[in-house]
């Protein structure tokens, strides 16, 4: 944790300041898009696991330290924001892992900036609006930022599908470290509420690992399925006794691990062709 969070910087856009976590390494970096409420502390346990892999993490806006904004802002404008942060920290170039709410972001900054990804990953997504509904307990549970500030509910993993052998200790402590803004977490509710990316998901054409975990209640894997059905470069691959939260598990090894293969994967003919254009 002391390592990653020694590479912190701040960066002002469009009248926001971002907090990213910077990996090392000159590799082409990983971005993490956290769920809703999600700060950067949450990945470290998946960070590590995908360790020697470069990845950065930013905390959304109106989550952990990142500024609250004056308004709602709608998943696009989120999209463009995360896309100019990585300009100003001098990045073009990257794969994205959108998780939950990420998720969402992240097909936006792969629909509206196809030119600057290389591979998308989407663990616990869904197409938004078109897709298929959370459990009422799940929904009761995301609706509010609770589990955030109460104990009881940091630990409250069973709503969510994981097994109660699954440890979570780090996302329990790192949720009570930085909780998100109330209004913050309003505010991405919205972003969601209105959201769907049914009608233009199968014009995203990068090579996409979908990844679920088979006893998701809030995400329902169903959801998975459509958004690998849609996309024309898609795999899906279900992890079967995991839930809604394996991402953020203590021991993410095996998640990693399926992560870190796919992007490893020799490059594509579509890929090899865009290398070319782009030297």
């Amino acid at each position: 944790m002391a390592e990653l969070m020694a590479k912190e910087r701040f960066v002002d856009v469009r009248g926001m300041r971002m907090r990213w976590s910077l990996g090392s390494g000159s590799s082409r970096p990983l971005i993490l898009l956290n769920g809703i409420g999600g700060n950067i502390e949450m990945l470290a346990p998946l960070r590590r696991a995908l360790e020697p892999l470069s990845t950065f993490a930013v905390d959304m806006p109106g989550s952990g330290e990142s500024s609250v904004p004056l308004w709602p802002m709608g998943i696009s404008s989120l999209a463009k924001l995360v896309v100019d942060g990585l300009s100003a920290l001098g990045v073009e170039d990257f794969d994205l892992l959108g998780y939950s709410f990420g998720g969402a972001v992240a097909q936006s900054v792969a629909r509206r900036y196809p030119d600057r990804l290389r591979r998308l990953i989407l663990s616990s997504s869904t197409v938004g609006w078109g897709g298929f509904f959370s459990s009422p307990l799940a929904m009761a549970e995301l609706a509010t930022p609770a589990r955030y500030y109460l104990a009881q509910h940091s630990a409250n993993h069973l709503s969510f599908g994981d097994p109660p052998e699954v440890s979570f200790e780090h996302l329990r402590r790192a949720r009570g470290a930085r909780p998100p803004s109330p209004i913050g977490y309003s505010f991405q509710l919205c972003a969601m509420a209105s959201w769907s990316s049914l009608p233009w998901i199968g014009q995203i054409s990068h090579r996409t690992l979908v990844l679920q975990g088979g006893r998701d209640t809030a995400v329902l894997p169903a959801n998975a399925q459509l958004l690998a059905s849609k996309m024309p470069h898609a795999r899906l691959e279900i992890i079967e006794n995991a839930g809604h939260l394996f991402l953020m598990a203590d021991d993410a090894s095996y998640p990693a691990s399926r992560i870190a293969s796919f992007l490893e994967e020799a490059p594509s003919d579509q890929e090899r062709d865009y290398a070319k254009c782009s030297a």
